[in-house]
């Protein structure tokens, strides 16, 4: 009798466990607020993201990528692609669609001081130049986003900085 008493206890125990577990974990995804995210973030080849607030809680995005490669003279060249638009914030992720393209999703995912980026679509759907793609790991470079004109130049109109420090 007292074995089955203390099989059923720990069967109880077990199951208190396993839920507490549970809860810890789904309690523990993170939700970040749009000032959490804000900033410059860069990639080893050069690649920029942009991210900034955008009004109804949106983030404004911009994207400036590179794929550097060498001519056959032997001088460095690159083709380069240019994409913005805005992204509604969900948890830690992003879904962000550039204007103006069909075909062409890409996840951004925040992680403290990173950005974990992947392109769905090749460089044509998203409307880069050859071989240019978005998918990497991003470095946060700066809280201040940086904004770029049409031709992909930075902008001198800062009037869209972030004022969220």
């Amino acid at each position: 009798m007292k074995f089955k008493y203390s099989l059923m206890l720990v069967a109880m125990l077990f199951a208190i466990a396993l839920c507490a577990s549970t809860s810890r974990a789904q309690s523990s995804q993170v939700v970040l607020h749009y000032k959490d995210v804000v900033g410059t973030y860069q990639a080893k080849v050069g690649s920029v993201f942009s991210i900034d607030r955008a009004p109804q809680g949106m983030l404004a995005v911009e994207f400036q990528g590179f794929y550097p490669y060498r001519m056959a003279n032997g001088k460095m060249s690159a083709n380069t692609g240019v994409a913005g638009g805005t992204a509604k914030l969900i948890g830690d992720t992003a879904l962000f669609t550039p204007v103006g393209t069909t075909g062409c999703t890409i996840t951004l995912v925040f992680k403290p001081r990173k950005l974990i980026v992947t392109q769905q679509g090749n460089d044509s759907d998203c409307g880069f130049g050859h071989n240019v793609n978005a998918s990497d790991t991003y470095k946060l470079t700066s809280r201040s986003p940086e904004h770029y004109d049409e031709g992909g130049a930075p902008s001198k109109n800062k009037s869209r900085r972030s004022r969220s420090k």
